[in-house]
């Protein structure tokens, strides 16, 4: 039994009243399948206990780690900021597609073909769907319903996809002071929950970054 089974059948039992597609047999195997041959290129490892801190945003829980970084389940991400996984999944695909842009020049520079710009994205190939209010009635989907998958994202792409939810603006004013401060040595640092920073203007900018949701009173 692959050491993805556990995690791929998790997966499909919490969404067992959702297929799509496929029965949950299949759906399994096509998350390990999908995850063993990311691990060939990226070895996986578990992990248990680890919590990302989503700039104040919200918590998820790390399930691997590569040798130089964290990957959470895209749908535990998305709940955090309350985005629909419909939405979350269309937002995966195209930053997928943005790295598959860049890893094709790469290895059209390099000659050779690589795999550098893939591993922040996987994307599981299970299909479920659900009831979706916003989604109009029409006669070829009446009961509105979206269809949705599951993924694996790196703690890196955590930027990008704050940038792109429903607290964007809230989390490019907090990020605010941390761009003026050189001393800080990379975004990265903002959801490293080990940093210390190197002064009170350093720390201060941190904070700020950290502090989630600011409602006006």
């Amino acid at each position: 039994m692959s050491q993805f089974t556990a995690f791929a059948r998790s997966i499909v039992d919490r969404n067992i009243d959702h297929l799509l597609d496929f029965d949950e047999t299949e759906q399994v195997s096509l998350a390990v399948d999908r995850l063993e041959r990311f691990h060939t290129n990226t070895p996986l490892m578990p992990v248990s206990g680890l919590v990302v801190n989503m700039a104040g945003f919200g918590r998820a829980p790390v399930h691997w780690r590569s040798s130089n970084d964290w990957y959470m389940l895209l749908s535990e991400v998305a709940e955090q900021v309350s985005l629909p996984l419909w939405d979350a999944c269309e937002w995966a695909r195209r930053q997928w597609l943005f790295d598959l842009e860049d890893q094709r020049i790469q290895d059209e520079q390099d000659g050779v073909l690589g795999y550098e710009c893939m591993r922040d994205y996987l994307d599981l190939g299970v299909s479920f769907c659900d009831f979706d209010p916003l989604l109009p009635p029409t006669s070829h989907n009446p009961r509105q319903l979206s269809d949705y998958g599951e993924w694996l994202i790196s703690r890196r792409a955590l930027m990008p996809f704050l940038l792109d939810s429903p607290w964007k603006e809230e989390f490019m004013d907090n990020m605010r002071d941390v761009s003026d401060v050189s001393a800080l040595r990379t975004w990265r640092d903002v959801f490293d929950p080990d940093l210390l920073a190197v002064g009170p203007a350093e720390q201060a900018a941190l904070n700020k970054a950290r502090r989630g949701p600011v409602v006006p009173g």
